[in-house]
């Protein structure tokens, strides 16, 4: 999005300013409003009805996930459980929940979020840089946690969460009867539970729809739930004739809604098949879960916006059981939660050290995964000086070199609230120390390709070969969510928190780090898009979730053009494809798994080089791939062919072949030279492809060059020869 500038500018800051006044001043009276309601009406059933209308999604044989109604998120939600948490119990109102006591919680909910947003527009008002800085980045924290509630998709978080807390049952076990284990089967036998009842919830309503009449569907209601009072004959004589089925169906809706606080009650008995625990094990858990009704009275409204109490408690105990509206959100919180039960068992050193060794044996296992051949270790020590170092993950395949360094820390708001300086401590901790750790392997593997005698002797023994490390590629990899906080470098070196000499890696949370070398087909594709993350986030004012990006890539291949500067670039809605093929996959429903936009010329190229592996075959790979976008590449093979013709019919402007070059813009992109020809014997072969890249170095300012060669009468192969060339001093090929 752009900035008005200069006057423009001015006016409309005041115009935000003043609005935002406008909204705060009636803050106040919009949260009573809503505490009025559940003071008025019966607050489990409000809660209840809120939660299943707003967040019940629908997935279709093609993948595609449909809500059943728009306009509200899991946030509000959320907000809106605290609210109720904020009237004491004995004050909880008993009405029923009529439907338009929930029209009228659905037009409120949204400005009162967007309330929260103004009032912290207006302290930012008069604030010297750093404390700028400061709110810009809790701002960042509080509107990614508002919008990402899933920080994987259902089954990878799942069985994540099994294999990242299932270490610590025995530490938390000892203190609270239960260990992390014991959460994550609770946790999804809820969720199973919630489905399930929520499709018998809509069946009924299914059933009454297809009567069609006023009095069919009243018979079917009645079928449906044998356990209702009267008879369906009762009822059409109360109602009488002139009712139309749309009325019908309304007033059937709300009788039955009355049902939902059931839907979303549970008892531990409720659970014990599905997660093969005991009930008081399943209490124990609950209970560990629950706030009571009134818990947050004395809580200041804002403070629910900042660090929701919910977000640790989701469950609401009540007399019949534990009201769970939102199964899910116990997984879109469960670090935070597991952090919790931890301290109050004592346990966070056991919790710590299986965190730590999770992301290191999964980060390892990954690059494995995703690069196959390629030259994995983890936990390496070395020696600079008399300095001792360590670098977490290194994997080199071919000339690429990847450095990864794992970040197992939290990323809390709490730890975003203080001064400046305890700000930037946390923010040192968790972004910048990771990317120092990692650029200072990478200088030394530059340092040793240029001859450094004590560098080589540092980087040889980690099995790096500095003369073939044609490209050294830094990543930085969490459990926590950390995006948010590393693409917004623009910040970060503003208020002087990220030296100008650190070049900051990006940072991947390990569940997308999992997605990403999933989705992209070979160690080319996934080598490149790690390669080119880090200049896509200096490039912009970065706001977005990994996937996003990831989706971007997808379709562009981060070649998208400049953007003015200072541009805050929000890719929001790029993961959606990503999205429907796991959605679809968690459900057991088969549908194509979503490629990056190649033309197929260029996808068989990067086919080739990954069967063949010759020399050199990452570096030519990824060169190709950030040459052309997916469009240009279009062009490359409309102008492939137009070279064929020329040399088969002797026009082409260079005996023997046919030469046309891509230069892009990056001054760090080398250019890819294509030499069409007719040679049948190499040595010409050869001639010709050094030729190209003379011609190729003369209009580009890269010191590489990649040069592909085509034999008009061998056209199926992508190609006959290839070569990643250098550029000497005096500017010609090497």
């Amino acid at each position: 999005m752009l900035s008005p500038a200069g006057a423009d500018h001015e006016a409309f800051k005041s115009a935000v300013m003043d609005a935002a006044r406008e909204r705060v001043a009636g803050l106040g009276a919009a949260f009573s409003g809503l505490q009025q309601i559940f003071r008025e009406h019966h607050a489990e059933g409000v809660l209840a009805t809120m939660a299943c209308y707003a967040l019940q999604r629908g997935i279709d044989q093609a993948g595609v996930v449909r809500a059943a109604a728009k306009g509200l998120e899991q946030h509000h939600i959320e907000l809106l459980q605290a609210i109720m948490l904020t009237v004491p119990g004995e004050e909880l109102g008993w009405r029923p929940s009529m439907p338009q006591v929930i029209q009228r919680i659905w037009d409120e909910l949204p400005p009162l979020s967007e309330t929260f947003l103004a009032q912290r527009l207006l302290a930012g008002e008069n604030v010297d840089p750093q404390e700028r800085t400061v709110l810009s980045l809790q701002e960042r924290i509080r509107l990614h946690t508002q919008g990402v509630r899933n920080w994987g998709y259902f089954g990878e978080v799942v069985s994540i969460s099994q294999e990242l807390y299932g270490p610590a049952d025995k530490a938390l076990s000892d203190r609270l009867g239960f260990g992390g284990t014991d959460v994550i089967l609770v946790a999804r036998s809820l969720v199973t539970e919630f489905e399930q009842r929520m499709g018998r919830h809509f069946n009924v309503l299914k059933r009454v729809v297809a009567g069609g009449t006023a009095k069919a569907m009243v018979e079917n209601y009645y079928k449906a739930c044998p356990d209702l009072r009267g008879s369906a004959a009762d009822l059409d004589e109360i109602i009488g004739a002139g009712a139309t089925p749309e009325n019908m169906l309304a007033m059937i809706m709300a009788h039955l809604d009355l049902r939902l606080p059931g839907v979303v009650t549970y008892r531990p008995e409720d659970l014990t098949d599905r997660s093969g625990l005991s009930s008081d094990r399943i209490r124990a858990v609950l209970q560990s879960l629950a706030l009571k009704p009134g818990a947050l009275a004395t809580t200041k409204p804002e403070h629910l916006f900042l660090a929701n109490p919910i977000w640790l408690a989701p469950a609401i105990e009540v007399r019949d059981g534990f009201l769970v509206p939102m199964p899910q959100a116990i997984f879109s919180h469960i670090h935070g939660i597991m952090r919790r039960l931890a301290e109050e068992a004592g346990a966070t050193d056991a919790l710590d050290r299986a965190r730590n060794r999770y992301l290191e044996d999964t980060l390892e296992k990954t690059l494995r995964s995703a690069l196959p051949g390629a030259s994995v270790a983890a936990n390496l020590s070395w020696k600079l000086g008399d300095q001792q170092f360590e670098t977490d993950a290194l994997a080199v395949l071919d000339r690429t070199v990847v450095i990864a360094e794992a970040k197992a820390h939290r990323l809390t708001p709490q730890g975003l609230r203080g001064a400046p300086d305890r700000v930037r401590r946390h923010i040192r901790d968790l972004i910048v120390d990771p990317s120092i750790q990692s650029q200072r392997l990478a200088s030394l593997i530059e340092d040793a390709r240029k001859g450094d005698a004590a560098a080589d002797a540092v980087v040889r023994p980690l099995g790096i070969n500095p003369t073939k490390a044609d490209k050294v590629i830094r990543i930085s990899v969490s459990l926590d969510d950390f995006s948010v906080l590393s693409s917004a470098e623009g910040d970060l070196r503003e208020a002087g928190w990220v030296e100008d000499q650190i070049d900051l890696a990006p940072m991947i949370n390990i569940a997308d780090l999992k997605v990403i070398g999933d989705i992209l087909d070979g160690p080319i594709e996934f080598l490149h898009y790690l390669a080119e993350r880090g200049p896509f986030q200096k490039a912009y004012d970065l706001f977005g979730d990994e996937l996003d990006f990831l989706g971007l890539y997808l379709g562009t291949g981060f070649a998208i053009g400049k953007l003015p500067e200072n541009t805050r670039f929000a890719p929001s809605g790029m993961s959606k494809a990503i999205d429907r093929y796991y959605d679809a996959k968690d459900a057991g429903i088969a549908v194509t798994k979503p490629r990056m936009q190649l033309a197929p010329y260029f996808r068989s190229l990067l086919a080739r080089l990954a069967e063949t592996r010759q020399d050199g075959w990452t570096s030519v790979g990824m060169h190709v791939l950030g040459a052309a976008s997916p469009d240009e590449q279009k062009e490359v093979v409309r102008r492939l062919n137009k070279a064929r013709g020329e040399v088969r019919r002797r026009t082409a402007k260079r005996e023997g072949g046919a030469v046309f070059t891509i230069v892009p813009g990056a001054e760090r992109k080398a250019s890819v030279a294509f030499y069409v020809h007719s040679h049948a014997d190499a040595e010409a072969l050869r001639r010709g492809m050094m030729a190209a890249a003379d011609e190729a170095f003369s209009g580009s300012r890269s010191d590489d060059c990649v040069v592909i060669g085509r034999h008009i009468d061998d056209w199926d192969r992508p190609y006959q020869a290839v070569a990643l060339v250098g550029r000497r001093e005096d500017g010609t090929a090497e």
